[in-house]
């Protein structure tokens, strides 16, 4: 059997190039240690702008490490060096600043902190890069109190880029967070702001709602007692699920909520059960809300709701007349808020009607008329047994 030859592995900096102080009409260089299967292609750029060999920069890479040197330092010189290592798997990428001996510059940061979205027991990262010479100190801050290297908070430094990870979100990592990059010629700070989305409960929706109980001109009388009341169950005609939305780019980490799968409208008999169903995408995940004619539900024995994996399903054991009428769907997060609706008709069973005794037979010889006793009238209606409201 011919073994698998090894998986491709996008590129990753084992050592970033360091930022560096030079002396002007000495050589001077930058270097980094990259892996990478296939190996990866190399460039460096200074200032946004790609290099390529020549008089000043001289550029080699052998055995993983990639080396720029500058074969004669002047004052063009000083400024941003990155250096891009990419292959068929991925690209990665690392900065530094070269400055002559003498020189200064205050903090500035080239890559800002963006502000995030996420959900709890997921992981989060922040980066920024910052210029400045001497290279300043970075610190980081969250609402206001300093934070230290942990396994709870991961703070990290690659050449000029800084981050900070948090492997896992719990709902007081929300807030503000301060990067300040401060040096004997300066300081600059830089902030952002983590929205953190509670975890979803797997059985029923997130947000509290009442019931109210529709005007009494809208109740149909209950039936009569003791009558069979014949139960359907009418088949839902669902709407064709539309494409699922395009995944957001990095750059935008929200999406307002869209359903894919809308509320149909349902008819059914009383004493039926009924199923409503939809499905909602968005990012961060959405909360979900249930309402009858405008009035938010609130889940009960009578009503059981489940939100999970998108799916939003409000289950009604059996129907009474007066669930009848308008139920919404409204989804929201903080890129937006939509609803669907759908109208649910509940027909009264139709009661059995008794069969008329026959009258009995009168001989043909019998001169005399026979009286026939009219069939006793049928017992009062009786009140429909009240549904159980929680």
């Amino acid at each position: 059997m011919v073994g698998r030859g090894k998986a491709n592995e996008a590129p990753k900096f084992t050592a970033p190039i360091k930022s560096i102080n030079a002396d002007e009409g000495q050589s001077a260089s930058l270097q980094a240690d990259v892996s990478g299967k296939p190996q990866p292609d190399i460039k460096w750029y200074k200032d946004g702008e790609e290099l390529t060999p020549s008089r000043d920069y001289d550029m080699t890479f052998k055995l993983g490490r990639a080396v720029l040197k500058i074969t004669k330092v002047k004052a063009k010189h000083v400024g941003t060096y990155k250096c891009e290592a990419s292959n068929e798997s991925g690209k990665a990428e690392c900065t530094a600043q070269l400055q002559t001996k003498g020189s200064s510059q205050s903090p500035q940061f080239t890559q800002k902190l963006e502000s995030q979205v996420t959900s709890e027991g997921k992981s989060v990262r922040f980066e920024v890069t910052v210029s400045g010479a001497p290279p300043p100190t970075v610190t980081w801050s969250h609402n206001g109190d300093i934070l230290e290297n942990s396994v709870d908070i991961q703070i990290k430094q690659e050449g000029d880029k800084h981050s900070l990870f948090i492997p896992e979100v719990f709902d007081d990592d929300a807030g503000k967070y301060i990067v300040k990059a401060e040096s004997s010629t300066g300081m600059a700070t830089c902030e952002a702001t983590l929205v953190v989305n509670r975890r979803p409960s797997p059985t029923t929706t997130r947000t509290a709602v009442t019931q109210a109980t529709p005007p009494a001109e809208e109740q149909a009388p209950p039936p009569p007692p003791q009558e069979e009341i014949q139960k359907t169950e009418e088949s839902v005609v669902e709407a064709s699920p539309a494409a699922p939305p395009q995944a957001a780019p990095k750059a935008t980490p929200q999406s307002p909520p869209k359903f894919v799968k809308t509320l149909t409208d349902v008819k059914t008999k009383e004493g039926s059960p009924v199923r409503l169903e939809c499905v909602v995408k968005g990012v961060p995940e959405p909360e979900i809300q249930w309402l009858r004619e405008n009035i938010p539900v609130d889940p009960s024995p009578d009503f059981d709701m489940v939100y999970q994996d998108g799916k939003c399903v409000m289950n009604i054991h059996e129907i009474y007349l007066d669930d009848a009428g308008k139920f919404t769907c409204t989804a929201t997060n903080a890129a937006g808020t939509v609803s669907t609706s759908s109208q649910l008709v509940v027909e009264a069973a139709a009661p059995a009607v008794p069969a008329t005794p026959a009258a009995p037979a009168v001989p043909a010889a019998q001169a005399a008329p026979v009286e026939v006793a009219a069939p006793p009238p049928p017992p009062p209606p009786a009140e429909n047994p009240k549904r159980r409201r929680s």
